[in-house]
């Protein structure tokens, strides 16, 4: 009886999420989300990415206007993602972290780099990464007040 009892109550539970999930309309929010992300990525990267639904085993894919793309392009497009979350966010109420933190930048071509720093700024967002040296004396958007903290191998983080 209590078992029975359960899988009703669980069943109530999981119709009326699905109920809440109708009513928001997730096809709008993706488009909502999608006319930010392209936009971004376009400015970034020169082309069109866009998030959509799928039948498969995790239920969103993201995808280009171009197919396949290198390493650094795919780094700069997680970016422009972020970025478009974060945006969205924003602009929707909802509750998200004021930054973006990504590592290993190094692949990322020197202008899409430039753009989605630039993007970063100009949307308010705090975007924290880590950098080699050269890389980052290379960016025209990085300026010595950028900086927050350099290290070294005389300069260790917790002198370790």
């Amino acid at each position: 009886s209590e078992y029975e009892s359960s899988i009703a109550t669980t069943k109530s539970q999981l119709n009326s999420a699905e109920a809440l999930l109708d009513g928001n309309n997730i096809e709008d929010k993706i488009n909502k989300f999608n006319d930010i992300f392209g936009k971004y990525s376009n400015r970034t990267l020169g082309s069109t990415y866009y998030l959509y639904k799928t039948t498969e085993k995790f239920p969103l894919k993201i995808s280009n206007t171009i197919g396949p793309i290198s390493t650094g392009n795919k780094k700069t497009a997680i970016a422009a993602f972020d970025m478009a979350y974060y945006q969205f966010a924003k602009e929707n109420s909802i509750i998200a972290p004021g930054f973006i933190v990504h590592d290993v930048l190094e692949n990322i071509d020197k202008t899409d780099l430039d753009n989605t720093l630039k993007l970063a700024k100009e949307i308010g967002c705090q975007y924290i990464i880590a950098m080699l040296k050269e890389k980052a004396d290379n960016q025209t958007e990085i300026s010595e007040k950028d900086i927050i903290l350099s290290l070294s191998e005389n300069d260790k983080l917790f002198k370790v």
